[in-house]
């Protein structure tokens, strides 16, 4: 499932997730972030709405282009 903001990339699902992910506590398998954790406002709370909806033992990967951003 693609998550995206830009209508233009044709996601799945239409939504900011800098207002929180519209997904339930412990509901996803598996998160990839690609080269957009730096876009967000608040990528703290990115990371902690990430860590909230993963199941226990879920897995993501966070791709940054610089981690020192």
């Amino acid at each position: 499932m693609g998550l995206d903001i830009n209508p233009n990339y044709a996601p799945d699902l239409l939504h900011n997730a800098d207002d929180g992910l519209p997904f339930a506590d412990g509901q996803l398998d598996f998160i990839h972030s690609d080269n957009s954790l730096e876009h967000f406002r608040n990528p703290h709370f990115v990371l902690r709405e990430c860590l909230r909806t993963l199941r226990r033992g879920g897995e993501m990967l966070l791709v940054l282009p610089n981690c020192q951003f």
